[in-house]
């Protein structure tokens, strides 16, 4: 049985990353990211900082998703990929890592790692909608900037 996504499917009063499964054989979430680029800024400390720390028992990585052309930094990715695969586009940003599954399109790439997922969290991502529409998972659209440009992006 996996645990449903709704706010009163957890009789506790304790929060989803760190109490354990009240629920009599529940299976943990399992998430994955899709964002534009892995720096060390503070979506990344943010993503970090969740995998490592939520409660295995109720969450797990399915993976994270990196955008066309996107930047990323091996200090983040190595760290992230100790967590959770990372797949990205064919093409490759102004620098590289080893830890980044290159796959044949970022569709592939959003497949793969959507293909082990029950919800995808997402930001900074043009066009979502595009890239997305066809899953059939939740996405959790996080603003990380402009809320006009948020909106746009969403459309």
């Amino acid at each position: 049985m996996r645990l449903a996504l709704t706010p009163r499917a957890d009789t506790t009063t304790r929060d989803a990353a760190t109490d354990v499964c009240s629920h009599d054989g529940c299976e943990p979430i399992r998430v994955c990211f899709l964002t534009p680029s892995l720096v060390m800024g503070g979506a990344e400390r943010w993503m970090l900082s969740l995998a490592r720390y939520c409660n295995p028992e109720r969450i797990q990585w399915a993976g994270t998703v990196i955008t066309r052309y996107a930047a990323v930094k091996p200090e983040i990715t190595s760290q992230l990929s100790s967590c959770m695969p990372i797949a990205g586009p064919p093409e490759r940003g102004e620098s590289d890592s080893a830890d980044v599954v290159r796959c044949p399109s970022l569709t592939d790439a959003v497949e793969q790692v959507v293909r082990d997922a029950d919800v995808m969290v997402a930001w900074g991502v043009p066009d979502i909608g595009q890239l997305t529409g066809r899953l059939s998972i939740p996405i959790v659209y996080v603003s990380h900037g402009a809320g006009d440009w948020t909106a746009r992006a969403l459309r």
